[in-house]
C-alpha cells in the first residue's frame, strides 16, 4: 500500500486539496497521511487540522511552528526550524511520496526536508508567477526539487518545462480549485444576500486585495486610491463586500483601512475576515465585478463570466483571461476600469468565454499518476532543454 503524504498549509489550500484527499482515501491501494502545519493551530488563524478531522480525515502529525510575516529576516529562524521538524516527521511516517501545493516559503521548507530524505515530491499548481513577491522564487525552488508536476493551465505547463523539467513528468490537469467549485452546490442568491445583509435589488462590488510584499508601505497609498475610487459618486449605487487579507504584516495595515472605511460607510459596506472558499465563490458568482488582485479570483472568475478589475503588478505574469481588465493604482484609472467592466458591451464580450483552468477529473488524474509513480522512477536532476 502506497503511503501518500499531504502537507496542509493555509486553510483555503486544504479546501482546494480536499477532493484529491478523498480520491486517495477511497483508493484501497493507497494510504493518506496528513501533516498540518502549526501556523493553523494558532488562535489568530483558522484551525485547519480541526476542520480536517471533522470532515473525516486524520492528521497524523501536527507541527508546532508559528510564522511571523512582518519582517523578511524573521523568516530565517522558523524556516530552519521547520526543516528540522519536517525531517523528524518524515523519518517517523516514512511516506512514499509527498504532495505539496503552491509556492509559499513554508512549503519550500517541506520540499527541502523531503529532498534530503530522498522522498519524491508531487507539486500541484507550479509554474504560476506572482510578479515581485518572494513567493515566485520559492515556487521555482519547489519546482526544481519536485519529480511530478501538476499544473492548472497550459501556460503554466509550458512554464514548468521552461524551468528545465522533463516534459513527460509535467501534466496539465486543470485546477483543483475549479473542480471543487464546479462540484459544490452553491447557495441560492437569495440566501447569500440574506447572509450578507443585502436587499434582493442590491448590486455589489467584491473587493479582494492582498498586499504586494515587494513594495512594502506603498500598499497603503495603492489601497487608499482604491477606497477613494469606491467612494466616488459614479459608484455610489453599489454595495461593497470586502474579503480581508490575513491580519499580519502588511495585511494588518489593509485590514485596519477596511475597518475604518466600513465605520465611515456602515450602510454600504460588508467585510469578512478569512472568507472561506464557499462564501468567496458565492460572492464572486453574484457580484457585478471583482476588484483587487486575488489569484483565486482570477482562476474562478472565468467560469462565472465575472468581470475582474486587476490592480497593480502582482498578477502580471498570470494568464490573462478575456474577463480581466488591468489598471494602474490611480483613482481615475480604477474608476474607468470598473465602469468598463460593468458595461453591457464588456459583458457581451465575455459571455461565451471558456475557462483555461477547467479540465475533467482533475483529482483522479493526479491520484492515478502519483499512484503509478515508484521510487525507482526517480531520475537524476539534470538540465532538460525544451524549446517551446
Amino acid at each position: 500500500m502506497k503511503n501518500i503524504c499531504m502537507v496542509a498549509g493555509a486553510f483555503i489550500e486544504y479546501q482546494i486539496l480536499k477532493s484529491l484527499m478523498k480520491e486517495i482515501q477511497k483508493d484501497q491501494s493507497t494510504y493518506l497521511t496528513v501533516i498540518s502545519t502549526g501556523k493553523h493551530q494558532t488562535p489568530q488563524m483558522d484551525i485547519t487540522y480541526r476542520r480536517i478531522e471533522e470532515e473525516g480525515f486524520v492528521t497524523d502529525e501536527k507541527t508546532n511552528i508559528v510564522f511571523n510575516d512582518q519582517i523578511i529576516f524573521q523568516k530565517n529562524r522558523p524556516v530552519n526550524f521547520e526543516q528540522l521538524e519536517y525531517d523528524k516527521i518524515f523519518k517517523q511516517l516514512k511516506p512514499d511520496i509527498i504532495i505539496l501545493f503552491g509556492n509559499r516559503y513554508d512549503t519550500l521548507s517541506a520540499a527541502i526536508a523531503a529532498s534530503l530524505n530522498d522522498i519524491p515530491i508531487a507539486h500541484i499548481q507550479g509554474g504560476e508567477s506572482d510578479f515581485g513577491p518572494w513567493d515566485d522564487s520559492y515556487g521555482y525552488g519547489i519546482t526544481k526539487l519536485s519529480h511530478l508536476h501538476f499544473t492548472s493551465a497550459e501556460k503554466y505547463h509550458q512554464q514548468v518545462i521552461r524551468f528545465g523539467e522533463h516534459s513527460e513528468r509535467v501534466f496539465n490537469v486543470g485546477s483543483l480549485l475549479i473542480e471543487k467549485i464546479k462540484s459544490h452546490p452553491f447557495r441560492e442568491k437569495r440566501c447569500f444576500y440574506n447572509d450578507m445583509g443585502l436587499k434582493k435589488t442590491d448590486q455589489f462590488l467584491f473587493i479582494s486585495y492582498h498586499p504586494d510584499a515587494s513594495i512594502g508601505s506603498k500598499n497603503r497609498q495603492i489601497f487608499q486610491e482604491l477606497l477613494e475610487s469606491l467612494n466616488d459618486d459614479r459608484l455610489k449605487n453599489f454595495k461593497l463586500i470586502f474579503n480581508k487579507p490575513e491580519p499580519d504584516g502588511l495585511g494588518k495595515m489593509i485590514v485596519q483601512m477596511i475597518d475604518a472605511f466600513a465605520d465611515d460607510h456602515p450602510n454600504r459596506t460588508v467585510s469578512f475576515p478569512f472568507m472561506n472558499l464557499n462564501d468567496f465563490s458565492c460572492a464572486l458568482k453574484y457580484c457585478s465585478a471583482l476588484v483587487g488582485n486575488s489569484s483565486e479570483g482570477m482562476i474562478i472568475s472565468p467560469s462565472f463570466k465575472t468581470p475582474v478589475i486587476n490592480i497593480g503588478n502582482v498578477q502580471k505574469d498570470r494568464i490573462r483571461s478575456k474577463n480581466m481588465i488591468d489598471c494602474h493604482s490611480q483613482k481615475q484609472e480604477i474608476i474607468h476600469a470598473i465602469q468598463n467592466g460593468l458595461s453591457a458591451d464588456f459583458r457581451y464580450l465575455i459571455k461565451d468565454m471558456p475557462s483555461p483552468f477547467e479540465k475533467p477529473s482533475t483529482a483522479k488524474k493526479i491520484k492515478d499518476t502519483i499512484k503509478a509513480f515508484n521510487h525507482s522512477d526517480m531520475c537524476r536532476k539534470e538540465f532538460f532543454l525544451n524549446i517551446v
